[in-house]
């Protein structure tokens, strides 16, 4: 016999009393005492329980006094997304077990239909599988970070080239800038010695054509025209940091619980700059970007993720196609977002090596890749298809032909669905 206050607290919400007792005495006395038990007949109360006690599942009957369906199912879920549930019904129903299932249940059960045996082996399968789907969350999420810090530390060199590049120039110009104040300096420093009013004298209009002629020679006139432009110039650099600054914010904050309405051509423009180091020697891009796209429900940094993996791709692709060839010329990226009827599509497009069509079937399948070891890890397009489509609902769908270049098109719902990422959430 276990020790009681060792035993696992389940919860039973059942509003019928002898119902409830009956559930309630054939789970303490069939666990051997591993469950004790909690009762209650509302949601209300058990929400009341599930603040105020440590509970490790919960048997729901889903028509109660104050909630009925699959309401009492989602009303708890939202609130307590990792407890395991398991519906009990009177009634057995296919479409509605399914269902309960997709909305956050760990199991179905028919009243009367289990002894206490089957019915203690229920809800310790339910404790577990959701111990192991929590487990699993977790090690996904941290494959996720660890992809993008991938992705990112495969890139840094050239964002850390893309970023001290205007530096150089915007420190070279405010040296110039520095220089030209001096010469200036030097000049108008004249000016202290010409009196203000009063009579001037023969020194000072002396004084004073030596500061015109100056201020007029040939050199400063050069170097007038000059400033205007090193000033430019250095403004255009901070310009260029602070956009890669920006758009590495998107990749490296940790990513939100909920969908966030997010404009996909700033995403797409983040990507390209983050990736501008990769791209620039090997292809020239032409980016096509619908200004009339509305605000889509994703998740910024994922997408941003997405987008940065394709992009990628696209210059391997290239680089292989380069290979095979000798002609010497820059490939092209194509880079296009169109609004469409009820979603936002992304195509992103090379004309690099292309993907045979043996392996077509397999381009989303996990650790798997065609590239030599040390340049690929086969995650890259496994973790795009669950980020855009088990994640936000979206498609990604390709067309490529051998030496000829491919196509990747994301499509991204305008409306948000609930998807398996936010029921799992």
């Amino acid at each position: 016999m276990s020790n009681p206050s060792s035993s696992l607290t389940i919860l039973v919400v059942e509003d019928d009393q002898m119902l409830s007792l009956l559930f309630s005495n054939v789970i303490t006395r069939s666990s051997n005492g591993q469950y004790s038990v909690a009762r209650c007949g509302s949601i209300a109360q058990a929400l009341e329980h599930l603040a105020s006690l440590t509970i490790e599942a919960v048997l729901l009957d889903l028509h109660l006094p104050d909630s009925s369906g699959l309401h009492s199912l989602t009303t708890i879920v939202e609130q307590y997304p990792d407890l395991p549930i398991i519906i009990m019904t009177g009634t057995d129903n296919d479409e509605l077990a399914l269902e309960s299932l997709k909305r956050g249940a760990e199991d179905y059960i028919v009243k009367g239909r289990l002894d206490g045996i089957s019915l203690c082996r229920a809800i310790s399968h339910a404790i577990e599988r959701r111990k192991t789907l929590i487990e699993m969350k977790n090690l996904h999420d941290i494959l996720h970070k660890e992809r993008r810090l991938e992705a990112l530390g495969a890139i840094s060199s050239g964002i850390a080239h893309e970023i001290n590049t205007p530096l150089q120039f915007i420190g070279t110009n405010l040296e110039f800038i520095k220089e030209v104040f001096s010469i200036l300096d030097q000049s108008l420093s004249a000016c202290d010695a010409i009196p203000c009013t009063g009579r001037t004298s023969k020194e000072s209009e002396n004084k004073m054509r030596s500061l015109v002629t100056a201020l007029t020679a040939d050199r400063m006139t050069a170097l007038r025209r000059e400033v205007p432009n090193a000033l430019a110039e250095a403004v255009e650099g901070i310009r260029r940091v602070k956009r890669i600054i920006t758009a590495m914010n998107v990749f490296s904050r940790t990513g939100c619980e909920q969908k966030t309405l997010y404009d996909v051509n700033r995403a797409v423009r983040d990507a390209l700059t983050i990736t501008r180091h990769e791209w620039k020697h090997i292809a020239t891009t032409e980016i096509y970007l619908d200004d009339n796209i509305p605000l889509v429900p994703c998740y910024p940094e994922e997408l941003s993720h997405c987008l940065l993996n394709l992009l990628i791709n696209s210059v391997h692709a290239i680089e292989d196609a380069k290979h095979t060839c000798s002609n010497g010329r820059k490939g092209v990226i194509t880079v296009n977002t169109e609004k469409m009827a009820e979603c936002v599509e992304i195509r992103i497009g090379d004309s690099g090596i292309g993907i045979p069509q043996s392996i077509h079937h397999r381009v989303f399948e996990p650790f798997f890749t065609t590239k030599e070891v040390g340049r690929g890890s086969g995650q890259g397009l496994s973790i795009v298809y669950q980020m855009v489509v088990k994640h936000m609902g979206g498609s990604v769908t390709f067309e490529s032909h051998e030496n000829q270049g491919t196509v990747f098109k994301i499509s991204l719902p305008l409306h948000a669905i609930e998807t398996e990422h936010e029921i799992a959430l």
